[in-house]
């Protein structure tokens, strides 16, 4: 076997396919990703690592002990946290050491309508924003159509890993 046959175009877009689900597995295990249903987060780009928070957006939250939040957490920081049964992302705009709480507010929200975070309510850090894989989420979402589509795709793509295999072995 020469190694033109050995990568062949096909063969690369396997591994590059593979590659891709294993990192994405890999964030899944130490992650965990939400997708933006609403603008509170979708406001003029802040001087921080994390900018803002388009909506429609994919989150990666890195889990957070409430217990360790004072340490974990700075001024600018985008936690993850419960808040009227539901999970709210905003940014940390104060921290409060001797109450234990910090203080958050939504990036597009009004000045005044902040949320103070304690230790119970904390589900942890917003570590990345994806905007485009959120608006595929959402695409998706919108239309079955594209959901049966990409999974007709995943079949056919599982068949032809499978079959590399195949060949693999017996090569």
């Amino acid at each position: 076997m020469n190694a033109q046959e050995c990568l062949s175009p096909k063969k690369i877009w396997v591994l590059v396919a593979i590659g891709v689900i294993i990192s994405v597995a890999a964030i899944a295990c130490t992650h965990e990703v939400r997708y933006i249903v609403s603008g509170s987060m979708d406001g003029d780009d802040q001087p921080y690592d994390i900018k803002t928070i388009p909506i429609y957006s994919l989150v990666m939250i890195k889990d957070v002990d409430g217990k360790d939040m004072l340490d974990e957490f700075e001024v600018g920081d985008v936690i993850a946290f419960h808040y009227s049964g539901v999970v709210v992302v905003h940014r940390v705009i104060a921290i409060d050491p001797v109450a234990g709480t910090i203080t958050a507010h939504g990036d597009a929200r009004s000045e005044g309508d902040v949320q103070e975070v304690t230790s119970d309510m904390v589900v942890g850090k917003v570590t990345g924003v994806a905007p485009l894989l959120g608006q595929v989420v959402h695409f998706v979402k919108s239309s079955p159509i594209i959901l049966i589509a990409m999974i007709a795709v995943l079949i056919v793509a599982a068949y032809a890993v499978s079959d590399i295999v195949r060949i693999y072995r017996k090569g």
